[in-house]
């Protein structure tokens, strides 16, 4: 049997260690799914030597936008709230593209 430091089931991020990917279809996703990393994960993966790597490649958020329709049949800027979680070594969260 193989041994390895980390099994990904699904092909999300990995990091720079050895690792296995097992998954299912046959070819890359043509869009992200499952692209936010959490505050708390970013601590996590930050004490594992790779969450300096996330933050030069992904993409921070600032904001989320919240979106309903309107009586027109359009949709309409809700609502803008911060996103960032104080009192975390890494109050933001990210996104990182999988597609």
């Amino acid at each position: 049997m193989d041994t390895v430091d980390v099994l990904v089931v699904g092909a999300g991020p990995a990091g720079q260690i050895n690792y296995r990917i097992i998954e299912k279809r046959s070819r890359p996703v043509a869009a992200g799914q499952a692209d936010g990393i959490k505050c708390v994960t970013m601590e996590m993966l930050c004490s594992l030597g790779v969450g300096d790597l996330l933050e030069r490649t992904a993409c921070r958020v600032d904001e989320q936008v919240f979106w309903n329709p309107d009586g027109a049949g359009n949709i309409k800027r809700h609502k803008v709230i911060p996103d960032i979680v104080p009192g975390t070594k890494s109050p933001r969260e990210f996104t990182l593209n999988q597609g």
